[in-house]
């Protein structure tokens, strides 16, 4: 039974892995064109790794873009994210004393006859 439990499992996850591979791809080719220079980017046929490495297009893209935006905008959304999830906390916390002491309640009327 566990043999049969186990050869299914197998394949329900051989099967989910296609389409998986199948999204990953683009970011796979996104990334990997980012790394190319301009003639490998556009050569037939295309190929999907860099023959070398080459982070000049990083260092361009860092140098023509205002970083000190993205690290104002980052540093806010940051601060906005971790607002959000200690006011989340705090909501939680009443309901969460309210279970657990309900939880001790049922469990003590347990004990009695």
């Amino acid at each position: 039974m566990h043999k049969i439990l186990r050869d299914k499992r197998l394949w329900i996850t051989l099967i989910l892995l296609v389409p998986a591979l199948i999204q990953f791809f683009p970011i796979l080719y996104m990334v990997s064109l980012s790394f190319k220079q301009g003639v490998e980017v556009f050569a037939f046929p295309p190929t999907v790794f860099p023959n070398s490495l080459k982070f000049d297009n990083y260092e361009a893209a860092l140098k023509a873009a205002p970083v000190g935006r993205l690290f104002n905008s980052l540093v806010q959304a940051t601060a906005i994210t971790l607002l959000q999830v200690f006011t989340a906390i705090l909501a939680a916390l009443p309901r969460w004393r309210a279970r657990s002491l309900q939880a001790k309640t049922v469990s003590r009327r347990s004990l009695l006859p």
